[in-house]
Order: C-alpha cells, then structure tokens, then sequence
C-alpha cells in the first residue's frame, strides 16, 4: 500500500470520528465536590481534668483541663474526619512523614489522620520513661535523649486507634486510619470539603473519635458541589 493510499483511508476513518465527536459536544465529566458542616446538639459534656500523679518534677505542666469535644459558634464541632469509601486517589504525605512526640508528658499531635499501612515515627524526647500502646504494638521508650521508634500502623477494623502511655495514664493521642485518601477533617467552624471527586454515587463516614459514627450517602454529578449536614450528640 502506497503512503498516499494509507493518507486518505486515515483521513477517510479518523477525521469524520473526530467530527462526530465535536458535533455532539462529548466531553470528560468534570470532578465535583462534597462540602458541608458538622454540627453538635445538646449539652456539650464537660472537660475532664488531667490528673498527673507520677515523674512530677518533669511532668507537673502536663496537668489540665483537656476538652474532648470542642464545639464552637452555632454548633460548628471540630475534629471529625469525614472520608468517602471505596474512593482512593494519589496522597499528599506531610514532610518529613507522620510523626509523635512525646514531650512534656503529652502526645504531639495528639490528633492525627494516616492512610492504612503508615509508618510512625515516634520520638521520645523527655527525660523519663514512656510507653507508647496503641493496640498494635506496645514498646518502651527509655528516657534522657531522643529515642526514636518506628512502627507501621494499619486498619484493624476501628479507623480510630487510641495511643496511650502505660507509664503516664494521662497522656493519649487518636490517630484515624483512613482507606480513602478522600478525606476531610472539620475545622473550628466545623466545615469540610473534599474536592476532585469523579461523578458518581458515595458512601460516607463522618467519625469522631469520642461521639458515635455517622453515616450518609451522596451523589456528585459533574463540576458541580453537594453539601452536606452531619449532626451530632452526646454518647448516651
């Protein structure tokens, strides 16, 4: 076949498709958005006071009150991690990767979201002995320098894990376990926003690590925003 020949039965097959294509105005679905607040009634309960009763030389400024729901203006309550499931797209992983410190007898952060199979890095950088247990591993961490482990951390059925110190009963941290990198986690005024969502039909958590789980389905259609209210109340 001569290379003119093979010109013409492409422009005879490929251009009219092409046409087609422009004539009907077909396009690629653009992403979505799911938005929405979420909001606590009823009597906020109180904040518990943090009893230190052990290394109090070094550990007497981890005392306090410490507020285990924070609710704001109108309701807004913070600190709920709101994922959509079976939806995974590419994660956006902090520098220098997801880190605990124990320092001053509290957990930094003591509040944190990681996809399932994380490596931790805990460091130790009191004085004194600490432990740290998360249910999926336990290990002592001596004190004096800045004692590093590193431990993998996964999804075991519950996406919160609560980290405690056997040496220290008052420390604790939650660290959310999320199997979609589609997440979001409210802020003072209670808002959230996943952004990219492909069209389509979602299940979707809202989880606090203190209130029960709330659950809610959504259907995002091209380019546009669905929003969403999730209302929360005390544990009964």
């Amino acid at each position: 076949m001569t290379q003119q020949r093979r010109t013409v039965i492409f422009l005879l097959t490929v251009v009219p498709a092409f046409l087609c294509l422009v004539s009907t105005g077909e396009t690629v679905d653009a992403p979505g958005t799911i938005a929405g607040r979420a909001v606590f009634e009823g009597s906020v309960p109180p904040a518990r006071q943090l009893k230190v009763d052990k290394d109090m030389d070094h550990c007497m400024l981890a005392a306090g009150e410490v507020q285990d729901v924070v609710v704001g203006a109108d309701g807004a309550l913070s600190g709920v991690v709101v994922e959509v499931k079976g939806l995974d797209g590419e994660w956006q992983h902090p520098e220098g990767g997801y880190v605990i410190r124990q320092k001053g007898c509290r957990f930094h952060p003591e509040f944190m979201v990681v996809p399932d199979g994380a490596e931790l890095t805990i460091y130790n950088e009191d004085p004194v002995l600490h432990n740290v247990n998360t249910g999926q591993f336990n290990i002592a961490q001596p004190g004096g320098e800045s004692y590093v482990s590193k431990r993998k951390i996964a999804f075991q059925g519950r996406s919160f894990i609560h980290v405690t110190c056997n040496v220290h009963g008052w420390m604790e941290a939650w660290i959310y376990v999320a199997r979609s990198s589609f997440f979001a986690v409210t802020g003072a005024d209670g808002s959230f926003r996943i952004d990219n969502v492909p069209p389509g039909t979602y299940k979707v958590s809202a989880r606090h690590p203190n209130l029960r789980s709330k659950r809610f389905e959504v259907t995002v259609e091209s380019g546009q925003t669905v929003e969403e209210q999730v209302i929360f109340s005390a544990r009964q």
